[in-house]
């Protein structure tokens, strides 16, 4: 039976089966709280007037249990939501994301209510990522692998490009293997000659090996200081058939003659000997060297 009139609020709650603070946390249920009363609802009739508002309309059946949760037993919500707090920090410091407390625990409020597995909580973490602070845990890893991929293929990318690129990878929506593409797309781009070779699973720096290698024998310079930023590796790696008009490798020969027109091999030990190894040869055409 509905209580008498003139009861107080809590029992008219009690009998409906809701707490009176949920009751008077929406608009719209307070409403149809102070109509129940004043009408003396049914418990059925209640619960179908319930149904039109605009509270239970907007909210789902796990938002609806979880706000009843949270006004009939604040504590045991507290301690839901500390859980998921707890498992949001422990993500984000896997991925590599910073956070202050309040986004988290507001986080996990949120996926209390809606249901959040981790593939939600980590795309909604992902969208914390800020480009170009210095990554940490898996946003470090996957930068590595794009930087170094990258590099070996002789493409330049930007810290604002990374940072995206890292939240698509992070948030699930994109892979490595995605951005890996399209670093080889630019790859092809940039060096058209080279297309068959890098279609067959070849660096950019593997074909241009023979060139470092070329350069740091003739200049003698350090190899490992060479990258395909080097004008001259990139000039060869890009060259122009001028009879044909078409895109190919510069022949080696072509490139050590023309390393030897560069002023840096007139320091070397090679070109001495070179040049000493040439004038003692003219000597002896000449008849005064043996």
């Amino acid at each position: 039976m509905p209580p008498k009139k003139g009861s107080p609020e809590k029992d008219w709650a009690e009998y409906y089966g809701w707490a009176v603070a949920l009751l008077k946390s929406d608009p719209s249920l307070a409403k149809l709280f102070q109509d129940a009363i004043k009408q003396n609802y049914t418990r059925e009739r209640f619960v179908a007037e319930l149904r039109k508002t605009k509270w239970y309309q907007k909210n789902g059946e796990s938002a609806r249990q979880t706000l009843a949760l949270k006004y009939s037993d604040p504590e045991t919500w507290r301690q839901r939501v500390r859980t998921i707090y707890q498992n949001i920090l422990s993500l984000a410091g896997t991925m590599g994301v910073k956070a202050n407390w309040q986004t988290m625990w507001d986080m996990a409020e949120d996926a209390l209510m809606f249901g959040w597995d981790n593939a939600k909580l980590r795309s909604t973490l992902a969208g914390y990522l800020k480009a170009g602070k210095g990554y940490g845990g898996e946003a470090k890893q996957s930068e590595d692998q794009l930087r170094q991929y990258a590099y070996s293929m002789g493409i330049r990318i930007d810290e604002s490009a990374i940072g995206g690129w890292l939240k698509g990878i992070l948030g699930g929506t994109r892979t490595i293997e995605d951005y890996k593409g399209y670093i080889q797309k630019m790859a092809l781009s940039a060096f058209p000659s080279l297309a068959d070779q890098i279609k067959g699973g070849l660096s950019v720096r593997d074909i241009a090996s023979p060139y470092t290698e070329a350069m740091a024998r003739i200049l003698e310079i350090n190899g490992g200081d060479l990258d395909l930023f080097d004008s001259q590796i990139r000039k060869a790696m890009t060259n122009v058939n001028q009879q044909t008009g078409k895109s190919e490798l510069k022949p080696l020969w072509q490139f050590e003659e023309e390393l030897k027109k560069d002023p840096r091999w007139l320091k070397t030990n090679n070109a001495r000997e070179s040049l000493n190894g040439v004038a003692h040869n003219i000597l002896k055409d000449w008849g005064f060297a043996y």
